[in-house]
Parts: structure tokens; C-alpha cells; sequence
């Protein structure tokens, strides 16, 4: 039976076909297994695929016939490519194979596929067999992820659980939607979604966290200081946590990262510099200070804004409209199209007084995430 599909009875088919010889790359497969240790990532992955392979390969089936969709076999047009075959020529094809030998060399092998954990034989046993067969190198690393379940059951449409993407991201946003995902499914376990589990960690995180930090720090620059901090080009930044300095943060992000453990580079963005950040605003309560001393309460927006900047640049690749729009914000000296993760710690001080460039509206930020009530 199908595990995807167990009430579908099965039927035995027997037809002509073409077949690729994929018993022949066996030991080829094992001894690349052998001599590149990390492609097949994790562990539970390569285990499943070794053993697979281990065990023996047959020929695989690589044509339909009596199909009226589908990629005609270009030297006897009677037969169809099975999907599994075309499909994954399209790694190669999509980056100029056969059409542009140049694009090709420049992006091939790809640095990295990220799949199904329920396709890892055809991504990591037939698809290197066939890059191998070719002549070509295969990719660098697989990585195949867990699956997404609904309050501990598995979607399906039999069960009437389905909770559709684009209800989420319509409702609230594409990046919500991503962070909620990169943050509570754990590369490569599986994951679970509640409505009321979006709820709590867009709340804490996006709209009180990260939301509130940016548009409290804008507010109180621009209803104080017109949005211009004067005398502030080149000015040294204030200590704002010590327990993690700033390059070790970004290098444990960049690690995370490289790892494929997005939730536990997000971890480290928001437990060692966004919060450290809230906790300063808190002990220094730069809107009351503003009242009282406007100098001091400079030196504590000027080094928000500052934590901030190092937010925007490492949310980049995860949140990258919120990062955007975080960074455009100010007149940072780098250009937003130009920085990069090391950019965190290794820039060049502020040119000219900083400044606030976002748009207001009656004095106040439009809200990165407004608060779900």
C-alpha cells in the first residue's frame, strides 16, 4: 500500500518501457556517500538512504505510455519521461544545461537542495546516479526537512484539517508566515501549527518584541528630535549587553545558518540582541528621560537604533521585507543591497547625523506586525 494513500487498492500494470540502469551505480553511490560524508543531511536521513542502497538497487522505470500529458521521449514519441525523471532534470535545465554553458558552470553543482524528508531516495540515490551517468557533479548537500502536522495529526483533506498558506499570509502576512514556520519547525523534525500557537508567537516575538522596539524607537526620534539626532556622525556607540559580544552573535547566527537550523539562528537574533535591546529601554525609559534630560536620552536612541541596524541586516535572509524596511528606515552609510552579515560589527561609523527616513503618518511608523488581538 501507499503510506500517502493506503485506501487506494493497487493495480498490476505491465507495459513496455525504458528503464534507467540505476543497479550499475551502486558502488559509485556508496563510495560518494564514503568520500562526501555531509550530503545527506541529517544523520536519520543518510541512514535510511545508505541502508537503501546497501540493500540493492534496481533498474528504474523511466517512461509511461498511454498518457496524454507529460514530456514526449524525444526518440520513440509513443512514450512519456516519468515525472521523477524530467523533474529533476529541471535542477540542471533551469540553470542553462544544454543552452548556456556558462550560466551553468557558474551555478552548478548547487551548494544545496532542501526537500521532503519522503523524497530523500529520489534526491540522493537516482538523481546523483543520473548527474554521475552524465558526467556532471552532483549537488553538494541534501537536506531533507520534516513534514508540518496540525495539533499533533497529520493534514489531510479526508480529515478536513487543511489550513491553507495563503489564509495566513492573507490574513497577516508572507513574513509571519515564514517566521512562524522557520521558528517552530526545527530542521529536520517535524513541526505543528495551532492557530492559537501563531497567535502567542507572532504576539511575543513579532508585534511586542521586534514590532514595538522599532516603532517606540522612531515615535520618540521623530516627536523629540524632528528625526534627527544632531551631533551624532561618528559618535562612539553606549554598552548595551556584555554577557554575548556582537561578532559571536552574528558568527553562532551565520553557523546556524549554514546548518540549516533556522529556528535556532532565530533563537540567537532574539534572545541576544532584541531582548537584550528591550531590557536596556526598559532600565533607561528613554520616553521618560526625554522629559527630563534630552542629551542622555539621545545616547539611548542613537544605540536602540544601533541594535536595530544589526537586527535588519541578520533578519535578512529570514524576514527580508521587514528587514528592509527596518534598515531603509535610517540613513545608515551602507547601501541596503550591499551588507552583509559581518557588516554587524565591521562598519563604518555613522557619516552624518542619523536621521529618520521612514514614512509617517501623523507622526507615528505604519506597525511591522500589528498586534492580534
Amino acid at each position: 500500500r501507499c503510506p500517502n494513500h493506503p485506501h487506494t487498492p493497487l493495480l498490476r500494470r505491465s507495459e513496455p518501457c525504458y528503464f534507467f540502469a540505476l543497479s550499475k551505480f551502486q558502488d559509485r553511490l556508496l563510495l560518494f556517500y564514503e568520500q562526501n560524508p555531509d550530503f545527506i543531511q541529517p544523520e536519520s536521513r543518510r541512514n535510511e538512504v545508505l541502508s537503501l542502497v546497501q540493500s540493492g538497487l534496481q533498474d528504474v522505470n523511466i517512461t509511461r505510455t498511454g498518457q496524454d500529458w507529460g514530456i514526449r521521449v524525444p526518440f520513440d514519441e509513443q512514450f512519456t519521461i516519468y515525472v521523477w525523471f524530467d523533474a529533476l532534470l529541471n535542477y540542471i535545465t533551469g540553470v542553462g544545461y544544454g543552452t548556456d554553458e556558462a550560466l551553468f558552470n557558474n551555478w552548478w553543482p548547487a551548494d544545496l537542495h532542501v526537500i521532503g524528508k519522503d523524497i530523500t531516495r529520489f534526491h540522493c540515490a537516482l538523481w546523483p546516479a543520473m548527474l554521475l551517468a552524465a558526467g556532471l557533479e552532483p549537488p553538494r548537500r541534501v537536506f531533507g526537512h520534516g513534514f508540518v502536522y496540525l495539533k499533533g495529526e497529520k493534514m489531510s483533506k479526508t480529515l478536513g484539517n487543511i489550513v491553507e498558506p495563503m489564509e495566513i499570509i492573507t490574513k497577516f502576512s508572507a513574513e509571519a508566515f515564514r517566521y512562524y514556520f522557520m521558528r517552530e519547525c526545527p530542521f529536520p523534525g517535524d513541526g505543528d501549527f495551532s492557530w492559537k500557537r501563531f497567535e502567542e508567537v507572532y504576539n511575543a516575538d513579532l508585534a511586542n518584541n521586534l514590532g514595538n522596539l522599532y516603532s517606540r524607537v522612531v515615535r520618540l526620534i521623530t516627536q523629540n528630535y524632528a528625526g534627527h539626532l544632531q551631533a551624532t556622525a561618528g559618535q562612539e556607540l553606549g554598552v548595551i549587553y556584555t554577557d554575548v559580544d556582537t561578532e559571536t552573535t552574528v558568527q553562532q547566527v551565520q553557523a546556524h545558518i549554514e546548518a540549516c537550523q533556522y529556528n535556532q539562528a532565530l533563537e540567537r537574533i532574539w534572545r541576544q540582541i532584541l531582548d537584550p535591546a528591550n531590557r536596556y529601554a526598559d532600565r533607561k525609559e528613554p520616553w521618560k528621560l526625554v522629559k527630563t534630560d534630552l542629551s542622555a536620552a539621545k545616547q539611548v536612541l542613537y544605540d536602540l537604533v544601533e541594535q536595530l541596524r544589526a537586527v535588519a541586516i541578520l533578519l535578512k535572509p529570514f524576514l527580508p521585507w521587514t528587514a528592509e524596511t527596518i534598515y531603509r528606515s535610517f540613513n545608515f552609510p551602507q547601501p541596503w543591497e550591499e551588507v552583509r552579515h559581518e557588516d554587524v560589527w565591521v562598519h563604518p561609523r555613522q557619516a552624518e547625523d542619523l536621521r529618520v527616513l521612514a514614512e509617517l503618518a501623523d507622526g507615528k511608523v505604519k506597525p511591522l506586525f500589528p498586534r492580534i488581538n
